[in-house]
């Protein structure tokens, strides 16, 4: 920092510290070229009126020392115009009044611009040694990813390599973070490419300044960013600094007046001393994956462990199994009994589909409607559970086993019943059937009744069609009663762990929460199913309490088709 008056330069260099940058000062030019020649600084801000020489002349020599040192000038409203027509060959004008914020950002950006231009250099002069023993090398690849001008992908993967050999040397870790900015997108496409431009350039500034010194930190995606973390000692330490990566990201970035929010999600790679076998491409791909783990968990912070990868392979079997279990006839439906407290009577069945997987055994719907879901195969595979429990009514009702009043009760997802096509579904495979819209009933999750409250054009057909539809684990959630009016809900399924706690001696309040529900449906007119039933005591509560239905092992296990009635009689 160079000027001649003393109070100025000592704020100014004040407020860089405050910054965590180190700062020189000198308040001429020939003690700012002896600072230089000693210290090398990365960057020079110098004031355009010094006592022996201007701030451009002094520039000019700076810059004959070291052409690659970015030198911001430092002048004032009065002198601007002749400053500007004299700073052609200089790296940046500052304008006093200066802005704090401003100014240590515009020295933040010279700094990390000196830092790639070393980084470019080393890796230049390295290229073209091999150069001089292999003619044919290809010509070097951009190091700095233009937008930022941080470090890229090809830049970080060298440095990583260089550091994993480091820790093989010395028996030392480090930790790979991989930085994924939630809510981007969203400002790309609201307000457009130029201020989702100006957001990231921001981001990239706090990254540098959230990183410890001795940490490399990338943009190596659109919105994604990769620090590497050497010295790390343990697990602990490399969370502390996600946590300092995440608090960078969190305020608003501020563009022509307007907010714009972003959070990090944090993928954490943290190698064994020594780092044995990890490469540069293992730890990034592995941090990659742990933070989707983040994201998929809810979690801000995820460390890699193996166990990640067994799961993903997993679910990519089942992902490119699914299709051939919805056409080569390994879905199977089991149906578990809905039966009326005070006559003991089937008057339901639910439907759950089972994969009936040839290298796995019987899957539940746990262990793949959640891949499904994410393939986009929900839907078909709903459909075929309608279609195959459809058929089995048929069937039923064709041996005379239905009582009166009989429901199907089938599981939808939300994409289902925002499908605009899901009702011509419906009346196509009942009238297949031959079996009445009006004895289906649809069950809906808190969650898809959440995205549900809106689709009023096909849940009205549906309720003209005369199909019901129940509100399942009722009040163990984000339960709204607004659902109940904005939905043509007929029953309410109280959660299993209310009906759990009708047996325990020591739980008082479980027997008022279930009372409460059971009161509020009836006010509402709605029937109530009691969920989850496994003792006789449950039951006998439940009945007790006015709970017209009920399931649950107790009752009667989800069972194949040919068994249902069988052991219902």
């Amino acid at each position: 920092m160079v000027d001649d008056d003393q109070s100025t330069r000592d704020s100014l260099a004040a407020v860089l510290t405050n910054a965590g940058i180190h700062v020189y000062v000198a308040g001429d030019s020939d003690e700012a070229v002896s600072l230089q020649g000693l210290h090398h600084p990365a960057a020079v801000v110098v004031d355009y009126l010094l006592p022996d020489h201007t701030g451009i002349e002094l520039a000019e020599r700076l810059k004959e020392l070291d052409p690659e040192t970015p030198v911001l000038l430092l002048t004032e409203l009065g002198s601007l115009d002749s400053a500007l027509s004299a700073a052609g060959g200089l790296d940046g004008l500052l304008v006093k009044p200066l802005v704090p914020q401003a100014f240590v950002q515009t020295v933040r950006n010279a700094l990390a611009h000196r830092r790639l231009v070393v980084e470019n250099r080393r890796l230049v002069d390295r290229i073209e040694r091999l150069s001089t023993q292999e003619p044919t090398a290809p010509p070097l690849a951009p190091l700095a990813e233009q937008l930022t001008e941080m470090p890229n992908r090809t830049l970080l993967e060298d440095r990583l390599e260089k550091a994993l050999a480091a820790c093989q040397r010395d028996y030392s870790s480090l930790a790979v973070l991989y930085v994924d900015l939630d809510g981007w997108q969203a400002v790309q496409e609201q307000a457009g490419q130029g201020v989702a431009d100006q957001v990231l350039r921001e981001v990239a500034d706090r990254l540098t300044v959230a990183r410890r010194k001795s940490d490399v930190v990338a943009r190596i995606g659109t919105d994604k960013f990769a620090l590497v973390c050497s010295g790390v000692q343990s697990s602990a330490d490399a969370f502390r600094i996600a946590a300092l990566v995440r608090e960078g990201v969190a305020p608003p970035v501020a563009v022509d007046g307007v907010e714009h929010w972003l959070r990090a999600t944090v993928g954490i790679v943290v190698t064994d001393s020594g780092a044995a076998g990890e490469t540069a491409s293992s730890a990034l791909e592995n941090a990659e994956l742990a933070m989707h783990f983040a994201r998929d968990e809810g979690r801000a912070s995820r460390q890699y462990d193996k166990s990640m990868r067994d799961r993903v392979s997993s679910r990519y079997e089942i992902q490119h199994g699914l299709q051939q279990a919805i056409d080569g006839g390994e879905l199977v439906v089991f149906y578990q009994p809905v039966v009326n407290l005070q006559t003991g009577q089937v008057v339901a069945a639910e439907a759950l589909v089972r994969w009936r997987r040839p290298d796995a055994g019987l899957l539940l719907p746990g262990d793949f409607l959640g891949v499904a879901e994410e393939v986009g195969l929900s839907s078909a595979i709903g459909r075929w559970v309608l279609d195959r429990g459809l058929a089995d009514v048929a069937a039923w009702k064709a041996a005379g086993s239905l009582p009166a009043q009989f429901r199907l009760v089938v599981n939808v997802s939300a994409r289902e019943l925002t499908d605009a096509g899901f009702a011509d579904t419906l009346e196509e495979l009942t009238a297949k059937h031959g079996i009445s819209p009006g004895m289906l009933s649809l069950d809906l999750t808190e969650q898809a009744a959440r995205q549900v409250a809106n689709a009023d054009d096909v849940l009205d057909r549906l309720n003209d069609l005369g199909v019901s539809f129940s509100l399942d684990d009722f009040g163990a959630g984000e339960s709204k009663l607004s659902w109940l009016q904005d939905l043509p809900v007929t029953a309410l399924k109280i959660a299993p762990q209310f009906v759990a706690a009708l047996d325990v001696a020591d739980d008082p309040y479980g027997a008022a929460m279930v009372r409460a529900l059971i009161a509020l449906g009836h006010e509402l007119h709605l029937s109530m199913i009691g969920e989850g039933v496994e003792t006789p005591a449950q039951a006998a509560a439940l009945r007790a309490m006015g709970c017209e239905l009920a399931q649950g092992y107790h009752l009667g296990h989800p069972q194949p088709a040919e068994e249902v009635w069988a052991k219902s009689a």
